[in-house]
């Protein structure tokens, strides 16, 4: 929803403090799930006990750093690291595809464009 409205608003300058907002809600949502989860059992944890489990460390005892509590709370996650893959996954070939175009241009310019290309397949080989 955050990224929806930036995006389609056209200020992509904004990307950036939108995708921080989105990891801070969502470990808002994380703290909340886990608190909310086990309140009024036994197992309830404080919020101190809570920022353990978010930063991977044990609640105390013989419990594993990276319990099950731990994986519960960090599913919250699993959506925005999703979506920040996919984003990466567009910068990555977005970049890819402009270096590709720009050899291209760059060739097609070229009296005998094979040159180009067997000049950086060789310098690719002695590297």
């Amino acid at each position: 929803m955050i990224l929806e409205r930036v995006l389609s608003g056209g200020r992509k300058a904004w990307l950036v403090p939108a995708l921080l907002l989105d990891v801070f809600c969502a470990a808002i949502l994380a703290f909340l799930s886990l608190f909310f989860g086990l309140a009024g059992t036994l197992d309830a944890l404080t919020w101190t006990e809570l920022l353990a489990v978010f930063l991977g460390q044990g609640v105390g005892g013989p419990v594993p750093p990276l319990g099950a509590y731990f994986w519960v709370m960090h599913s919250a996650f699993l959506p925005t690291s999703f979506i920040l893959l996919l984003i990466l996954v567009w910068f990555l070939a977005k970049t890819a595809l402009q270096l590709f175009s720009r050899l291209v241009l760059f060739s097609s310019l070229h009296r005998n464009p094979l040159e180009i290309a067997w000049t950086l397949f060789a310098a690719g080989l002695h590297s």
